[in-house]
C-alpha cells in the first residue's frame, strides 16, 4: 500500500483550516494543519511536503513572501 502524500495547509482561519483537512483527508492526502506562520514556515523547512496551500492573506506575512522564504 502507498503512503499517503503530505500536504502542508496554511490558513489562520480556524474553521476554513479544519474543512480544508477534513476535505483533503478524505480523499486519501495526510495533513499538517497550521494557523501561525512561524510555525508553519519551520514547518515547511523541515518536512517532505508533495504540496504547500498557503492564505494570502497571513496575519504577519502574506502568503507570496511565505512562499518565497521557503523557496529561498
Amino acid at each position: 500500500m502507498k503512503e499517503a502524500k503530505t500536504i502542508l495547509c496554511v490558513e489562520d482561519d480556524k474553521d476554513a483550516c479544519e474543512l480544508l483537512t477534513i476535505l483533503l483527508e478524505s480523499e486519501g492526502y495526510r495533513v499538517e494543519a497550521y494557523q501561525k506562520t512561524e510555525e508553519a514556515l519551520k514547518a515547511a523547512k523541515q518536512g517532505d511536503f508533495s504540496a504547500i496551500i498557503l492564505d494570502y492573506y497571513l496575519p504577519n506575512i502574506s502568503g507570496v513572501d511565505m512562499c518565497r522564504q521557503i523557496r529561498t
